[in-house]
């Protein structure tokens, strides 16, 4: 049958936990298809079904022609501006919207993924929409023309991430001069326009036509419906089937034209140390290792073992080592086969304290002593499980698999569409992608051949840090400054570096060096205490309570059925925030603490999937969260308090202390290195609600004392002041189990009852605008610092919050209900992030040589230029604009209507700004909630436009689209259904739903009333019975149009300084008078009800 399954019956391996129905079959195009009907996740309400698609192409950047560097992901953004069945550039996105989804893309190396998420009830027009634009997108001219200043702003955005730039450096400047590694995957108005730019688009049209083909595509749909999984495999097979089959064949990069094996991209030039400026003041070395691609599943065995060897954190660790010499912040060991076919890397990185920097060749000979120990004792090893650590790490791992976590299902299709391009088994796919590495056991020369490959004259040695090339550090260093064509970034390369580092190893201390010990904390029982299977869990009770000490909340799993646990203790303390001086002192204990169980014990917790972290809760105290197996969890729980309570008896060593002050510096003053919505978000913060402003903070952390610290905040008031606790317990739990969980803060820190009323708590408060009134709060970025001292940064890929509260991720915030996005996180241990397993590509001749062969000497004759290119490192161009509008009212239905306006808005103003008027790559809507207070909030960030011309469209915008909403009936209807589909959608596990009940307690914890914990189901009725397209107009025109409340954020690029007014000067730390004085009543939080 034209379009049938030519091929199907392949079992995917799964646990047996794994509820889920699977089939993989193949289209007689060849495109391979997987289904997934999702019944793992639970539903609120019926009709709560949503789709995730997902389709992989085997082509990336590593097809780029040279001369059209970025070609490939420039595509990826030219596919969705429209096909010739559904020519409007925005009917994709806009159907997909307005039924309760959302849709992207990304492109990598070797593959480009695109992906959606949409309500099961518009699946099969979406899929035709998404089909048709992967068979015959229209590739216009004008759509170019406006989509490329989008690639060219989504460039300038990566200019503040010394990641980029060291990836850049690695890939182009100092990988091997004609690999096919070598090369530019960004892209930007210069790497695609330079040459011929009157063809672009004729380029991009052969590109597609030349890799994109159904057989080198994969498809992956998970839905979760009632219905037959019959129709819909019929619908996918006559709609993709209709995508051309050009017959080319997976690609393996690994190879030439000719059959000869790629060399390694180092080859050439190992023995070598990269030095860079670093644009924001994190003190970096990365030490690389890359291996010829061989059999992936046995690599990544040996390179996973060795990771996590080199990454151990407890006792005797080369983490606790450095850490105690004051040489390091971090240390991460990590592997990667994004090549996938190309090559395979192994990687050790270290933040340095400035102790570190000067002593580096010391912390790179403590790596490789470590490796000689790791080493020796592999080789001594007889036996697999001879070797306790090797033995738990595959007993834990088979464990994890069995009581899988279930993954978000849209990340979930996309990398399994992507291993379905790579993997030669698929019936083992799953096991990749959902439970992460399981350990087998392997011959334990594997490691050994891996461990042996692992020497100073086979790495390549990358260090950066601010004004790192003034300092005089560096033997055999080349006095010539180079600089990086397309990030002009500033860089010297060090010859043999390591012949001054032989000696030190060699000498180097192994006193306190020894490899992990047998892990105390892995789980052995994982028997479901709670046998009544439910469809629907009950709501949390409350199980205990004395009104001067806790109260004890429990949701039991009736449903999910794992063995797994979520404790959260909240401690009440009055004025927890009160001065800066606690904001400051506070973001130091907490990294001191978690450094200390780190030591102790932490890390054998999450070596046995126990994770945990402290954080501050609002003005009102701090919480700790326990989560991982129910066995052992209440023993880590116990060692937790114990080590809680001797710090609070003997204070903290000083070398913690003084590591945690120097990373705590850097963060806040890394604030406003990048020009986006992070940084006017910090402003809406401090502004809004009242929160210190990180120069407050940097003042006490400038005079930081350490007796102090130790004396009077440590030991005499951080868990002296606890006045009252909060406990919610979520999982496979008893009550009793529950209630002596509860008890073991109680009885180890010795807290004792005592008269206290939750209303004396000093809750954070929030300002209310007034009607009419505008705040203005103007900044300018400087591409030149103003004071060199005010360029510190500690390089986190995320952040402290300057609130002293963090979101507890979006699985612990309210649904659709996130309050604010903290731009920085407070100190929280999670595992480390190694990749995942992969496996060979299906063989075919590479064509990328002869297609280059004439490209590749330009691109040549470009390079011999870049020294006479200007040496001013490029900063970013970006400017950013937020426009909040605050609403007056603050009762659940304005909430609600609210919601429904973003989604509405949130599509058109995209395609209004972002794909007709191309103002710049970040476009956004969101609501807001903050303390009970809501808002729109309007996002723009530009390399083009200044902050002035971006308002004055944003507020066109707003006046205009009413109109739409007013006349168009179907735009009402479609978004409405959308977001009651969003509402009905169920909780994947334990973990997700508990979230949401504790996103429940934490708005009302200082509320009289009782808490409202089916306030989903409260919402769906109010959609369903009170909603109209009249009220939410009505709710539209009071919160933007009719005498609105707002506050604008504006970022000027310092071309566009001149158009700022009653601005500061920001270069990492912010300078300058800011806004003060009153802006309207001020109320506290959980006015909502």
């Amino acid at each position: 049958m034209e379009g049938g399954r030519q091929t199907q019956g392949i079992q995917l391996e799964k646990s047996p936990k794994d509820k889920n129905e699977y089939d993989m079959f193949t289209l007689n195009n060849q495109l391979q298809v997987l289904l997934i009907n999702d019944n793992n996740q639970i539903e609120l309400q019926k009709g709560g079904q949503m789709a995730s698609v997902s389709l992989s192409v085997n082509a990336g950047c590593l097809n780029d022609p040279m001369h059209r560097q970025g070609l490939a992901h420039f595509l990826e953004h030219m596919i969705f501006m429209g096909s010739s069945k559904y020519p409007d550039e925005s009917a994709f996105s806009t159907f997909i919207s307005s039924h309760g989804g959302y849709s992207n893309a990304y492109t990598e190396l070797e593959f480009t993924n695109y992906y959606f998420k949409v309500d099961y009830k518009g699946l099969f027009v979406a899929l035709d929409m998404f089909m048709w634009l992967l068979k015959d997108p229209l590739l216009k001219q004008d759509a170019q023309d406006r989509e490329i200043k989008s690639i060219e702003s989504e460039f300038e955005g990566n200019y503040p991430y010394d990641s980029s730039r060291r990836c850049q450096l690695l890939n182009s400047n100092t990988s091997d001069k004609h690999h096919i590694y070598n090369r530019f995957t960004w892209g930007n108005i210069k790497s695609l326009t330079e040459k011929s730019p009157d063809t672009l688009i004729d380029d991009v049209r052969k590109f597609f036509n030349d890799h994109y083909s159904s057989d080198r595509m994969k498809l992956v749909i998970q839905v979760k419906t009632d219905d037959c999984m019959n129709e819909l495999r019929e619908k996918v097979q006559e709609i993709f089937s209709q995508i051309d089959n050009k017959n080319l064949g997976l690609q393996n990069f690994h190879y030439k034209s000719d059959g000869a094996i790629v060399q390694l991209p180092y080859e050439n030039n190992l023995n070598q140390m990269i030095v860079f400026n670093s644009v924001k003041n994190t003190n970096n070395i990365q030490i690389l290792f890359t291996f010829h691609k061989q059999n992936l599943q046995l690599t990544t065995q040996a390179l996973y073992i060795i990771s996590q060897l080199v990454g151990h954190e407890g006792k005797g660790s080369l983490y606790q080592n450095l850490k105690q010499n004051e040489q390091i912040l971090s240390l991460h060991s990590r592997y990667d086969t994004q090549q996938k076919t190309l090559f395979y890397t192994f990687e050790v990185s270290l933040t340095l304290t400035e102790k570190g920097v000067i002593e580096y060749q010391n912390v790179v000979a403590g790596v490789f002593r470590y490796f000689k120990i790791i080493l020796e004792k592999i080789e001594s090893t007889k036996d697999f499980d001879e070797f306790d650590f090797l033995r738990q790490i595959k007993q834990l791992s088979e464990v994890c698999f069995y009581y899988y976590k279930i993954p978000d299902a849209t990340d979930s299709v996309c990398e399994l569409a992507n291993e379905m391009i790579f993997s030669d088994d698929h019936s083992q796919i799953l096991k990749d992608t959902y439970s992460g590495i399981i350990v087998q056991k392997i011959d334990l020369k594997h490691i050994v051949d891996f461990l042996k490959q692992m020497t100073l004259d086979s790495c390549k040695i990358v260090m950066s840090g601010k004004n790192l090339l003034d300092k005089d550090l560096y033997e055999n260093k080349l006095t010539k400054t180079k600089t990086e064509k397309w990030f002009k970034t500033n860089y010297q390369i060090v010859e043999k570096p390591v012949s001054s580092i032989i000696n030190q190893i060699q000498n180097y201390d192994t006193s306190k060096l020894s490899l992990p010990l047998t892990n105390p904390l892995i789980p052995e029982d994982f028997k479901i205490k709670s046998q009544a299977k439910l469809e629907k869990n009950q709501i949390p009770q409350l199980i205990y309570k004395d009104e001067n000490l806790y109260e004890l909340w429990l949701l039991q799993d009736h449903t999910f059925q794992m063995p797994r646990a979520i404790v959260q203790i909240v401690f009440m303390i009055p004025n927890f925030f009160e001065t800066p001086f606690r904001r400051a002192y506070w973001s130091v204990y907490t990294d001191t603490l978690i450094e200390k169980i780190t030591a102790e014990v932490g890390y054998e917790a999450l070596m046995a999937d126990i994770s945990y972290s402290i954080k501050g809760f609002e003005n009102l105290g701090f919480k700790i969260k326990f989560q991982g197996f129910n066995d052992k969890l209440s023993d880590f729980i116990k060692m937790f308090f114990q080590i809680m309570k001797s710090i609070r008896d003997n204070g903290f060593e000083e070398f913690y202390i003084r590591t945690a002050v120097e990373k705590s510096i850097r963060s806040f003053k890394n604030i406003n290195v990048e020009v986006d919505q992070k940084t006017t978000n910090n402003r809406l913060i401090y502004l809004l609600q009242h929160q210190y402003h990180a120069k407050q903070i940097l003042e006490e952390l400038d005079k930081f004392d350490l007796q102090v610290f130790n004396q009077n905040f440590v030991r005499n008031s951080i868990l002296q002041d606890i006045k009252y606790m909060k406990v919610f317990i979520a999982g496979n739990i008893e009550s009793h189990d529950a209630e002596m969980i509860s008890q073991i803060p109680i009885y180890e820190l010795k807290i004792k009852p005592q008269q206290f009323n939750l209303r004396d708590l000093n809750v954070t408060k929030i300002s209310l605008l007034k009607d009419n009134e505008i705040v203005q709060w103007d900044s300018i970025h400087l591409s030149k610092p103003v004071d060199a001292q005010d360029q510190d940064e500690s390089e986190n890929e995320s952040m402290e919050d300057l609130t002293g509260q963090q979101q507890e991720s979006e699985d612990e915030e309210e649904e659709e209900e996130s309050e604010q996005v903290n731009p920085i996180e407070e100190s929280e241990i999670q595992s480390q992030n190694q990749d995942q397993s992969h496996t060979e590509v299906q063989s075919d001749k590479n064509k990328i040589d002869e297609e280059n062969k004439d490209s590749l000497k330009q691109a040549e004759s470009d390079e011999e230029m870049d020294d006479e290119e200007e040496k001013e490192e490029k900063r970013e161009n970006n400017s950013c604009i937020q426009v909040y509008f605050q609403s007056k009212s603050h009762d659940q239905f304005t909430g609600l209507a609210l919601q429904l306006i973003e989604s509405i808005l949130e599509e058109l103003f995209y395609d209004e700004m972002r794909n007709k008027e191309q103002l710049g790559y970040y476009v956004a809507v969101s609501r807001r909630q903050a303390r009970g207070v809501f808002a729109l909030l309007f996002t723009i960030e530009s390399a083009e436009y200044d902050p002035l011309h971006l308002q004055e469209k944003i507020e066109k915008f707003i006046k205009e689209v009413i109109s739409k909403i007013q006349e168009k009936e179907e735009i009402y209807r479609e978004y409405y259904e959308g977001l009651i589909a969003r509402k009905k959608e169920g909780y994947k596990d334990i973990k997700e739903e508990a979230g949401y009940y504790f996103g429940q307690m934490r708005e009302f914890t200082c509320e009289m009333r009782s808490l409202c914990w089916d306030r989903i189901d409260q919402e769906i009725q109010m959609l369903e019975t009170q909603m109209t397209k009249e009220k939410l107009i009505e709710v539209f025109n009071d919160t933007l149009l009719n005498s609105p409340r707002i506050a604008i954020f504006r970022v000027f690029a310092e071309k566009y300084k001149h158009l700022a007014k009653h601005h500061e000067f920001e270069e990492m730390v912010l300078s300058g008078d800011y806004i003060s004085g009153s802006l309207g009543q001020s109320i506290d939080m959980f006015l909502n009800s």
